[in-house]
């Protein structure tokens, strides 16, 4: 019985550690815009945009916020007491997080090739 309410108590625990955390990270994010203006130019000319720095800025977080979707329709349609595991996610999402990474890594080594 003690068991099942420490259980309970560390998740509680853990989820309002998590959500502070997040509540952080979104301040730093809202406060600190200034030093991420260099998150969509690369190496090049002040004021350039990298294609692949857009794309990635843009797939990367679709793809986070529908696997945790998937993640959340999981917790959902679980019962009381059931034993919730990572979902699979889904082969066309492994593909569009893969090939952007590609894109990404693929415009940077033919930016450090080019004289």
């Amino acid at each position: 019985m003690w068991l099942a309410q420490l259980s309970w108590w560390l998740q509680q625990g853990l989820m309002i550690w998590l959500f502070a955390l997040a509540a952080l990270i979104a301040y730093r994010f809202v406060t600190d815009l200034g030093h991420l203006s260099g998150l969509l130019s690369g190496d090049g000319a002040p004021g350039s945009v990298d294609p692949e720095r857009v794309q990635l800025a843009i797939a990367l977080p679709a793809a986070l916020a529908t696997y945790i979707g998937q993640g959340v329709q999981a917790v959902e349609q679980a019962r009381d007491g059931a034993v919730i595991a990572m979902p699979e996610p889904h082969p066309v999402l492994l593909g569009v997080f893969a090939g952007s990474q590609v894109i990404y890594l693929a415009g940077k080594v033919l930016r450090s090739l080019r004289p």
